[in-house]
């Protein structure tokens, strides 16, 4: 088990230490405190937290060769 600054891990999830502070205090990303000042974020946590964060691609869309939307000659209307 190994355990991650708070540099590390912002390097890591190429965000600032502002950025990840705020993840940490809000509580979605756990971190431990040791000491007064050291905190250190399991790396096997950080790995979840990104797993458990990524987004999926949209799937492709589907091409039907028609047109969705029918376009009406009105007698009198200027043809561009």
């Amino acid at each position: 088990m190994s355990y991650l600054t708070r540099q590390e891990a912002a390097d890591r999830l190429a965000v600032s230490l502002r950025t990840l502070d705020g993840l940490i205090s809000r509580g979605d990303l756990p971190a431990y405190r040791i000491g007064t000042k050291l905190i250190r974020i399991k790396e096997e946590e950080l790995e979840s937290f990104m797993k458990a964060r990524q987004v999926a691609p949209d799937p492709p869309k589907k091409k039907t060769g028609q047109l969705t939307r029918v376009c009406r000659y009105v007698p009198g209307m200027k043809v561009v």
